[in-house]
């Protein structure tokens, strides 16, 4: 059941858990957003900790289909309110049987179930990929070897530019006091122009080309330093080190998991991930961690292959 198609007796039943008190859930129905109503409960209840959303299921008829979990699992149920204690009852073990009273009083909930259940099993299997690639990384002497290469290639060329760059300044400024030094000849001699102020004038402005001359061979010598202090006699050897380089020099860190292969790089706040799997070019920008932001792109890009390749049905669109 998508949210768009629900009435307004329609809803969502949702678990709620609370790291501060094991055992002890909170089961309700919102006809608004559940994540939304944790953050109101968790403000409201006095309780330590934040409430936080284990499972939600959009139902018809909320209340009554609330009510009727209410009436299940009235033996657990803590001075009738919402609050359940399940000694020795995982939230795994009482999603499953929550999974099991809403599908057998609403049929259209079994595939939606069906599909959730294969999305969370999947999101698990992904955090395991991508913890396992993280640190496989760490650890693989060709990939460090390949980073280490790509960062002083990288920064050679781009230093050989900006030296090249600068020499060129240096000529045009030798070319410019050139220039001047034969118009003040000039004018002194051809239209004897001799006065102080004339002379400082010029004087001045040589001055100023000058010491640009001496700053830009200072910034070439500077140049040259981080050529040898990016070498890879002076690289570091391991892949943390090396990251804070990579990022200053816009180098990508490539990661392979799921036979997918991801390019990604820091942009200010940001991680760019960017694929291009199975023939299809895929790219996302995620404000979080490392780890975080490689499981949302790799279930991203699973379900975009999924979707565009028309083999299954979008998982990821029957949980709006």
């Amino acid at each position: 059941m998508s949210l768009r198609e629900l009435n307004e007796n329609d809803g969502f039943i949702y678990v709620l858990t609370n790291a501060y008190i094991p055992n002890v859930y909170k089961i309700g129905y919102t006809t608004r957003n559940a994540v939304e109503r944790a953050k109101e409960i968790s403000r409201d209840t006095g309780v330590p900790g934040d409430w936080e959303v284990a499972r939600e299921w959009p139902v018809m008829d909320a209340y009554k289909t609330e009510q009727y979990i209410f009436l299940e699992f009235k033996d657990y149920r803590i001075q009738k309110k919402e609050m359940f204690h399940f000694i020795g009852t995982s939230i795994e073990d009482l999603i499953k049987t929550m999974d099991i009273l809403l599908s057998h009083r609403q049929k259209s909930l079994i595939s939606y179930i069906e599909n959730l259940n294969r999305y969370e099993l999947r999101y698990k299997e992904t955090i395991k990929s991508v913890r396992q690639a993280i640190v496989a990384a760490q650890y693989d002497s060709e990939y460090i070897t390949y980073i280490r290469e790509t960062v002083e290639r990288v920064n050679r060329e781009s230093t050989l530019v900006e030296i090249s760059n600068t020499k060129g300044a240096n000529k045009r400024l030798g070319i410019y006091i050139f220039v001047i030094v034969s118009l003040i000849l000039f004018l002194t001699i051809q239209l004897g122009m001799g006065s102080i102020l004339f002379y400082i004038f010029f004087a001045i402005v040589i001055f100023f080309m000058i010491a640009s001359m001496k700053t830009n061979h200072d910034d070439i010598r500077n140049l040259n330093q981080r050529i040898l202090k990016y070498s890879l006699d002076n690289l570091p050897k391991n892949l943390t080190e090396l990251k804070p380089i990579m990022r200053s020099l816009d180098v990508n860190h490539i990661i392979s998991i799921n036979n997918i292969e991801i390019h990604m790089k820091k942009e200010r706040r940001d991680i760019v991930l960017e694929t291009s799997y199975k023939g299809i070019v895929l790219n996302q920008k995620y404000s979080c961690d490392e780890e975080g932001a490689l499981i949302k792109f790799v279930m991203y890009v699973e379900s975009e292959y999924l979707l565009r390749s028309n083999d299954k049905p979008n998982v990821r669109s029957n949980l709006l």
